[in-house]
């Protein structure tokens, strides 16, 4: 019987130890009430493209797979948006046969199945090396049930697909390395092509570097049995019928990426070297995941694994090779511009780390292996390099050994690992007692590195993670029912979320809405048309980033009737009377009251708990209308962002010149405010008094040293700068040297005159400085002790410090409140130097006279200009808006990839749509095919000529056509090689009379 249960199938060992420690694991987090579902990216991105990825595949509504969407932000291509996420995950189609009530429950038993075969991919690769039967299970273990597989499970599920992807195409390469058939992986290439274009060029570049190292490793073991140039051609082969096969998504999905948000990211966020603190964590980072998570380095390696690589380091020259490839993996976590060529070029994102995994567990059944063999010099390593890792983390904190508790047990069986291996020689236990004893360790290891993820005792991660259900009834509930009183026939519109709305999210946009086909302009997607970034950006919308480029365009007037913004879902709490708009009205109910929709509780916290008001906008703009006027690009570009904004409702941005079509002569909406600057910094320690009254308050002594006074100096100078620098215009807004907060007032000229007005307030040529010494300053004003840590990291050159801790600026009226946010340079998706801000103060009947100002985060704000704009909506304005209205097609017809109407109007004019250009869309005049042009920097237009015209806009997925043709060349190609190989292997079977001459083993 024992026989018998040693023999069995090693993927049966491997999935009955992966429920033990998956049952302890999750079994935490579920007991606590909580699920996978994050409270981030998971229940605002994830999950509802998930949902609706399960509508389409079981039918459900009118949307197809391969069509454009109005539900995607403005609308968008429905399969290469949803690419980067569903489309080629193979798993995500088993979400078709989880009721619709239950996707919940599929989302994460989708969670487990990838993180499960990740497990079984690793074994397949393992199968081809000279391994024992355990190490191989040791290996698998330690390779599926990382750090980094338990946080991208929790948080960005489809990132488990490299981790299974990865260990199949290096089983292909090193098949072609010994002669093998080369179609498994030309399939592998394929399938890593069609999962996601990202993944494909990040294991690319792995591959190869696993390519050059295997052939260097072959090499200086004088063990190559083919030439160079056959290796080549025989990787080379199988990559291009791979990509060839998945031609169908990948051809359209690069067409829209090249032309996406994302192609003018700064390369490595423009850093050099990381900053202090990053290099601070990174020791405790290498065993647990205790310190954080900068620029996505997820070590938390194993303890058996970290034996693994001091093992391999120990016997430097006997294995040059793989310590060659150890010490390149540990240079690179330290230079950001490696992180940043490994994620296409743009922000230092160490998501390539997740390839070193696969390295690592390679290590570490080499060292299972070659457990009875270790000599004392050996154990004194592992001894030496346990201490010594604690020792540097204990110098890096300053002295003080700061770690958490998840943290200090991750040491503690570290160092019982280590007593175990040390044992063996001593104690000379039966193999098998010793090899229990070792996986129940490493087991415990692996839950440990788990819990630190979903333990609500041991991590503060859980904490993100969503109640049971809370998702599925967020979902159905997110704007308390409001969406039900709008008309589901008659004219398309759209939709569009107030500031501030949702505050129980974290992200710069939601997918939420798209599933309750209201037509919301925001979006939240990786992969963004540029087109939209292009609108967002000419008018200096602030609240745009390139996952989310329109956000609700910072809820602009003009903005918002240009993009058909028929609707807005506001607060209750929120809602005034006294700052609608004309045009602009409440859903009202018989009574003639504001009708309230009552908020519908959601546990976590996620409902806004007040209520929701609907506005209705009479003043939005159809989808499609012939303007008669058009602004010249030169024109337009000599205007600033708020008169832009309102340009275009009055004319047209053309491409190019539309000849026969009238310029237009722009009103003047737009007027500059006066203003003078008062500042209050009353907060500031500027003398010894004020800090000697504050030390006896809190019992503190009230002597001050050398260091302390010149703090109080410090703030001296500062208050006295700022009543210098801003005696004309705002120029300068600092805090104090301590941190303390300086509250900064515009008080308006002639306020009455700006009634009836939106104002905005711009911002330019924004200068930050930062400081890493106000701890320390507010320590010695208070007479409390600092960490050694933090006079570390201040002691670092500032190189590796500024501008990481990023800033907020807040501006505040008695009638609304608005801020923006300068990200951090550990922001892997939004960062960007923010150096022009446009914030919009709102609009309101009633006279505000002055705005507040506050920044933090920042120790000094420079500006160039700091202007007040109000804009006004007059007669001519309204008139205008009217006119469009009713130069709208006629007979307004929109279906997913067909928008048609009729035209009719005395003069050439510019067709003119609030449709994301695309080069997906085709026009027909009068059934005569006719090109389009974009229109008001990033909309479908074109010139028509005078007369009544039937227009028809047709959408075909860009590349679609080559895509096909290249999956059917590429699929045939891999069926004949396919069919050559097995049959010249059946062949040269029979002549040898063998199974097989093309062992893998």
């Amino acid at each position: 019987m024992f026989k018998k249960v040693k023999r069995m199938p090693l993927w049966l060992w491997y999935s009955g130890l992966f429920a033990v420690v998956l049952a302890v694991v999750y079994g935490s987090l579920f007991q606590s009430g909580r699920s996978l579902v994050w409270g981030v990216d998971g229940i605002t991105q994830h999950l509802p493209i998930l949902i609706e990825f399960q509508r389409i595949l079981k039918g459900i509504g009118s949307q197809s797979l391969f069509s454009w969407s109005w539900n995607l932000g403005l609308g968008a291509d429905q399969m290469t948006t949803f690419a980067y996420y569903v489309v080629g995950d193979p798993f995500n189609y088993l979400i078709k046969f989880f009721p619709v009530s239950l996707v919940e429950q599929g989302y994460q038993f989708l969670i487990l199945l990838r993180l499960y075969t990740v497990g079984l991919a690793f074994l397949s690769f393992s199968s081809i090396w000279h391994f024992s039967r355990f190490s191989q299970l040791i290996g698998a273990l330690t390779y599926t049930l990382t750090a980094y597989t338990f946080f991208v499970g929790m948080h960005h599920p489809f990132f488990l697909l490299p981790m299974i992807l990865f260990p199949l195409l290096c089983w292909g390469i090193e098949r072609v390395f010994r002669g093998g058939n080369w179609w498994p992986l030309a399939a592998v290439v394929a399938l890593t092509v069609v999962s996601n274009i990202y993944f494909t060029y990040l294991l690319g570049l792995g591959c190869i570097a696993f390519a050059v190292w295997r052939y260097w490793q072959l090499l200086s073991q004088k063990r190559v049995t083919l030439q160079l140039g056959t290796i080549f051609r025989r990787l080379l082969v199988p990559v291009i019928i791979g990509i060839f096969s998945a031609g169908v998504l990948l051809v359209p999905t690069v067409m829209l990426m090249v032309h996406s948000a994302r192609t003018n990211s700064q390369f490595a966020s423009g850093m050099i070297l990381y900053p202090s603190s990053y290099y601070l964590k990174l020791p405790n980072l290498i065993l647990t995941n205790g310190s954080g998570l900068p620029y996505w380095t997820i070590l938390g390696m194993s303890g058996i694994t970290f034996f693994a690589v001091v093992h391999s380091l120990r016997h430097f020259k006997r294995r040059l090779a793989i310590n060659g490839m150890i010490i390149a993996i540990f240079l690179g976590i330290l230079i950001p511009a490696v992180a940043a060529v490994f994620n296409v070029m743009t922000s230092p994102s160490n998501r390539w780390l997740l390839m070193t995994t696969l390295f690592f567990a390679f290590l570490t059944m080499r060292l299972i292996d070659d457990l009875p063999h270790l000599d004392r010099i050996d154990y004194l390593s592992f001894i030496g390099a346990s201490v010594g890792l604690l020792l540097l983390i204990w110098l890096v904190g300053g002295g003080y050994l700061n770690i958490s508790r998840h943290d200090a047990e991750t040491y503690i069986l570290l160092f019982v690992l280590l007593i175990w291996l040390i044992g063996y020689p001593v104690l000379r236990p039966s193999l098998t007692s010793y090899r229990v004893g070792l996986l129940l360790l490493i087991c415990l290891n692996l839950m440990n590195n788990g819990l630190g993820w979903t333990s609500i005792r041991q991590s503060g991660q859980s904490q993100d993670q969503l109640l049971r259900g809370s998702a599925t009834s967020w979902i159905k509930n997110y704007l308390d029912g409001a969406e039900k009183g709008l008309p589901r026939s008659g004219a398309f519109y759209r939709t569009s979320l107030a500031s501030g709305y949702s505050p129980g999210t974290q992200t710069p946009g939601n997918n939420i809405p798209m599933l309750m086909g209201i037509h919301d302009i925001a979006s939240y997607f990786s992969v963004q048309n540029s087109a939209v970034n292009d609108y967002a950006q000419s008018i200096s919308n602030q609240v745009s980033v390139v996952n989310s480029p329109l956000g609700n365009v910072d809820g602009r007037i003009s903005a918002r009737n240009l993009l058909g913004v028929r609707y807005i879902f506001e607060r209750k709490d929120q809602f005034k009377q006294n700052t609608l708009p004309a045009g602009y009205q409440t859903i009202k109910m018989a009574n003639g009251k504001t009708k309230v929709y009552k908020d519908i509780s959601v546990a976590s916290h996620l409902s806004n708990g007040t209520g929701t008001i609907v506005l209705k906008n009479q003043n939005a703009l159809p989808l499609a209308y012939t303007q008669e006027k058009q602004i010249p690009a030169a024109t337009y570009n000599k205007l600033s962002g708020v008169e832009r904004e309102q340009a275009m409702i009055f004319g047209a941005v053309s491409e190019k010149k539309a000849d026969g079509v009238a310029h237009a002569r722009l009103p003047k909406t737009t007027k500059t405010v006066g203003y003078r600057v008062k500042a209050d910094t009353s907060t500031f320690m500027s003398n010894s008094q004020q800090v000697i009254k504050m030390r006896k308050q809190a019992g503190q002594p009230s002597t001050l040293t050398k260091a302390t006074k010149k703090v109080v100096q410090e703030n001296q100078h500062i208050s006295k700068r700022i009543k210098r620098s801003n005696t004309k215009s705002l120029k300068i807004m600092e805090n104090g040297t301590d941190g303390s907060v300086t509250t900064y007032k515009l008080v308006l000229s002639h306020p009455e005159r700006y009634r009836n007005k939106s104002l905005y307030l711009d911002l330019s040529g924004i200068n930050a400085q930062y400081s890493n010494k106000m701890i320390t300053n507010r320590s010695l004003l208070t007479n409390t002790p600092i960490y050694r840590q933090q006079l570390l990291e201040q002691s670092l050159p500032e190189l590796l410090n500024d501008g990481t801790q990023g800033y907020s600026l807040k501006a505040t009226t008695h009638t609304s409140s608005t801020k923006f946010n300068q990200q951090s340079v550990s922001n892997l998706s939004n960062y960007v130097v923010r150096k022009h801000v446009l914030l919009n103060l709102g609009y309101a009947k009633s006279t505000r006279k002055t705005i507040t100002l506050r920044v933090q985060g920042a120790a000094k704000v420079n500006f160039k200009h700091v202007r007040v704009i109000a804009v006004s909506y007059g007669d001519r304005y309204q008139q205008q808006i009217k006119n469009l209205q009713k130069h709208q097609l006629r007979h307004l017809k929109v279906v997913n990839n067909r928008v048609t109407g009729i035209t009719h109007s005395d003069r050439p004019s510019m067709l003119t749509t609030s449709i994301p250009y695309s080069t997906g869309w085709h026009l027909t005049v009068d059934g005569k095919k006719m090109s389009i042009q974009k229109v008001n920097h990033g909309f479908v237009g074109a010139k028509i000529s005078a007369g009544r015209h039937r227009i028809v806009l047709t959408y075909r997925t860009p590349g679609l056509v080559l895509g096909i043709l290249m999956t059917i060349i590429g699929v045939s190609g891999l069926f004949c090689g396919m069919f050559v190989q097995i049959k010249r292997r059946s062949v040269l079977s029979r002549k040898h009379g063998q199974a097989s001459s093309n062992s893998v083993i």
